[in-house]
Formats: structure tokens, sequence, C-alpha cells
């Protein structure tokens, strides 16, 4: 199996830019289901918990553009 580990990142301003609730930062991560014999995500969501930001060590529900996040958190 191959796993591309090419990433790419949004710039600041992006509106599509998603961040962590919690403390702001966009180094957030989020689970997928992939079908073991063609590689491909499949639609839907796993069990457990979906989101993981490793900067604040949490699991939040949901994640938010970093326009919206507002000046009360400092962005990573």
């Amino acid at each position: 199996m191959q796993v591309s580990t090419e990433m790419t990142c949004a710039p600041e301003n992006s509106e599509f830019d998603w961040v962590c609730p919690e403390c702001g930062s966009d180094d957030c991560e989020m689970t997928a289901w992939v079908h073991v014999n063609s590689n491909e995500i499949c639609d839907g969501e796993g069990p457990g918990e979906r989101y993981w930001c490793p900067q604040c060590g949490d699991h939040p529900r949901h994640l938010v553009q970093r326009k919206d996040l507002g000046p009360s958190l400092p962005l990573r």
C-alpha cells in the first residue's frame, strides 16, 4: 500500500483553513474509513472520536474555520 505523505497548507487568509476551536491550531487530524482493497476513502463516519488536535491533546467535537475563530485565541 502506498500512502501519500505530501501535505498542502492553506494560506492564513483562506476561508477553507480548518482549525481547532480549543487552541486555534491548524495541526488537526480526522479519522477516515479506507477500503482495504482499493485504498479509496469511503463516505461516512467511523466509530469513536472523529477529530484530534495534537497541539492541545483534545478531541474537539468539530473544527471551525480560521476566519470564524475570532481574536480570542492565538493562531498556531
